[in-house]
């Protein structure tokens, strides 16, 4: 992520207000990661923050709205991750806000021990997202696991039925698929009630009906499901 320095940032005090993205749905399965996020750092002390939650969930989302809010440094799990810190610490020492993605499937231990210790001397902030809690964390040494271990976690619940079928709608629309009531809940019905299984599914649709060059239907799904 680009940093932004010619635009002002809303300081991390007490939100007030945080724009919510159109393709996020806040319910019971996220409120408490979503409104914390409003509010932190704010006056709370806490350097650190993970947000947990299963693939697809919406941490990466959540994590990027948090992100823009404050200016942070988007770190990627998928990067060179030591050349992309340390290129952060020598072009700008001011930075205090830092976001590292998928933090569990980072294999060195080194640099997240490092990362650590520089948020804290720093007196800086850093968000980061991960499918499992930091205790479950493959780390070899031991003074990195524990420090990550008294990271504040917060978990994104499964989701409800409710919110299985409009995160369905939502994504059929992006697709440009419309779904009735009917197809909605014939297909809620039939998949693994997880974000992943909803993603999968609706890949396999998608797919599918543009092979087929047929729109959708129960009769169609039949042959897909």
């Amino acid at each position: 992520m680009t940093k932004m320095h010619n635009r002002q940032c809303i300081l991390p005090l007490k939100w007030n207000i945080i724009s919510k993205p159109k393709d996020i749905i806040i319910a019971e399965h996220n409120s408490v990661a979503f409104d914390t996020l409003k509010q932190w750092p704010g006056n709370n002390q806490d350097n650190f923050l993970c947000i947990v939650g299963d693939k697809s969930s919406g941490k990466t989302t959540l994590a990027s709205m948090w992100a823009k809010q404050v200016c942070a440094d988007f770190i990627a799990c998928d990067e060179d991750l030591l050349q992309r810190w340390y290129s952060i610490e020598n072009n700008d020492n001011q930075q205090r806000f830092f976001v590292l993605d998928d933090a569990d499937k980072v294999r060195d231990d080194v640099f997240l021990f490092h990362i650590y210790n520089t948020i804290k001397t720093k007196n800086a902030y850093l968000l980061l997202t991960a499918e499992t809690y930091p205790t479950e964390w493959n780390l070899s040494l031991k003074d990195t696991k524990s420090r990550l271990t008294t990271i504040n976690v917060i978990k994104i619940k499964q989701p409800n039925e409710q919110v299985i079928d409009t995160i369905l709608i939502k994504m059929l629309e992006r697709r440009g698929i419309e779904a009735t009531p009917q197809i909605i809940k014939y297909i809620s019905d039939r998949i693994e009630r997880s974000y992943s299984g909803i993603n999968r599914i609706v890949n396999i649709i998608d797919k599918n009906l543009a092979t087929l060059n047929k729109k959708i239907s129960i009769q169609n799904l039949k042959h897909i499901l």
